[in-house]
């Protein structure tokens, strides 16, 4: 696995600023923080010489110390840490719709894409499998469990005969990719998920309030800003394509 570099910490830096109370976050927490979104591993958890802590610890370090965040207008320096700043807010909540569940992928096939959504391009990585109801599953493992168990939840209450098929298209993974994609779909929730914590749903409640959705019809959902509605991209899916004469 690759290390990750200084550039592909900028937006979940971002992203956890914008969080963070008042916008600000002393660099331990920072670290701390994003060690728990990312998970990193390999060389990045190799303690340096003559040192304490590791590689992954230092590039955090280096946000600061390199004025990387600053430089670009994104946060300003405060003793202990940072403190996000308009622009750096507007890139964060550009991405969070996107970056819905960074703890669900891996750091060598995320990060890339973070360092693309830094540099302005249009990365959409979608995937709220892991989000609870109310609360980006960042902070501990308890919420991680907590999503895992609606994304169980919503999948047994959706699946109908042994088939959960998209709520757009209808497309079947079992179907389509026998063998291996049985019981496989994205679970969407329609509505943004809220940052406070404080929405605690019954499974039986929250399974209402997501929809199973292939890939291709989940980017389309999260298209735009705000996100479209589930029966839109339907409409705009059907009045494109002539099913009978595919």
């Amino acid at each position: 696995m690759s290390l990750v570099t200084e550039a592909q910490l900028v937006v979940p830096a971002l992203i956890l600023l914008d969080q963070a109370t008042g916008g600000q976050m002393p660099t331990s927490e920072l670290s701390r923080q994003l060690r728990a979104l990312l998970r990193p591993s390999g060389q990045d958890l190799a303690i340096l010489a003559n040192r304490n802590d590791d590689h992954f610890s230092q590039k955090v370090r280096n946000l600061k110390s390199h004025d990387t965040l600053k430089r670009q207008g994104l946060a300003e320096h405060i003793p202990s840490g940072f403190r996000i700043t308009d622009k750096g807010r507007q890139i964060a909540r550009s991405q969070s719709a996107n970056v819905t569940a960074l703890a669900d992928f891996p750091l060598d096939t995320s990060a890339p894409q973070f360092e693309d959504m830094g540099n302005g391009a249009e990365v959409v990585v979608i995937d709220e499998n892991i989000v609870t109801e109310g609360q980006l599953s960042t902070r501990n493992v308890t919420y991680r469990t907590r999503s895992r168990q609606l994304r169980d939840a919503a999948i047994e209450h959706y699946t109908k005969d042994g088939k959960i098929p998209c709520s757009v298209c209808s497309f079947d993974y079992g179907l389509a990719y026998v063998g291996i994609g049985t019981g496989y779909i994205q679970i969407h929730h329609l509505e943004p998920i809220s940052y406070n914590g404080e929405t605690r749903l019954a499974l039986d409640e929250a399974v209402r309030k997501v929809r199973p959705l292939c890939a291709n019809c989940h980017v389309m959902v999260h298209r735009r800003h705000p996100w479209l509605s589930v029966e839109r991209v339907t409409d705009l899916l059907h009045v494109t394509y002539d099913y009978a004469n595919l």
